[in-house]
Parts: structure tokens; sequence; C-alpha cells
């Protein structure tokens, strides 16, 4: 709904909360890369997953699950600097 309404700051925040509890969701980080990213603010892409790259090491799951992790957030990572270096 908050998408809907174009409200941002309670998308955002909802986002944050979801991926808090289901950090190998990649659908909920790629909506909230597209709300910041429709806000050009790539140094909060950049953080949310160099972030995610940290976390994926507390988290306890299957080594064929950590490396397509390891391997998907470093790749939206290389990206996103690419992309703001453009821009």
């Amino acid at each position: 709904e908050a998408l809907n309404q174009r409200n941002d700051e309670i998308a955002i925040e909802l986002y944050l909360k979801a991926i808090d509890f289901g950090p190998q969701s990649f659908h909920l980080y790629d909506k909230l890369v597209r709300i910041y990213g429709r806000n050009k603010d790539y140094q909060k892409i950049y953080t949310l997953f160099k972030t995610a790259l940290l976390n994926i090491d507390k988290l306890r799951i299957s080594k064929k699950a950590y490396r397509r992790a390891k391997k998907e957030f470093t790749s939206r990572l290389n990206r996103t600097v690419l992309r703001s270096q453009i821009s």
C-alpha cells in the first residue's frame, strides 16, 4: 500500500524490517533498491548490499545457499558502484 501511495519513507522502513526477518530474500532488496534508485541514492544501495554481504556470514545456511548469496550480493554491489560512477 505504501508503494502505491508513493510513501517512500514507510515503504523503506517496512522493507528494512522484512530484510531483517528474511535476509536471503533477494526480491526484498530489489524492491528497496527501486525506491533508492528512483531517488538516485546510490550510497544507500551500496550500504544495503555491503551490509548484506557482511550479514550472510552470520547466517546458518547451507554452503550452496551461502555461495549463491555471496555471488548475488557481490554482483549487485559491483553493479551499484558502476552505476554511481556513471551518474
